[in-house]
């Protein structure tokens, strides 16, 4: 059985730091739209935010799989 953690507060705002321009224009490039791409990368981070996570994808420098799961499960892009 996989152990699973929640992530920490620290851990997902470097997260935030680091990824949430691209993730923006990655949506906005998707849907066209700033204020819908503004919603649907603030609820990617709310669900990796509330998601209990295995400890493999705690790994900094590069972007969490799951992160890219809740962007493309935060709207239909």
């Amino acid at each position: 059985m996989k152990q699973e953690l929640n992530i920490s507060n620290q851990q997902l705002a470097e997260w935030i730091d680091e990824w949430q321009e691209s993730l923006f224009r990655y949506a906005f490039f998707r849907v066209g739209d700033m204020a819908d791409a503004e919603d649907i990368v603030h609820d990617a981070f709310l669900k990796i935010g509330i998601t209990k996570l295995p400890p493999d994808t705690l790994i900094t420098g590069s972007l969490p799989p799951v992160m890219m799961s809740a962007l493309s499960m935060s709207a239909t892009l």
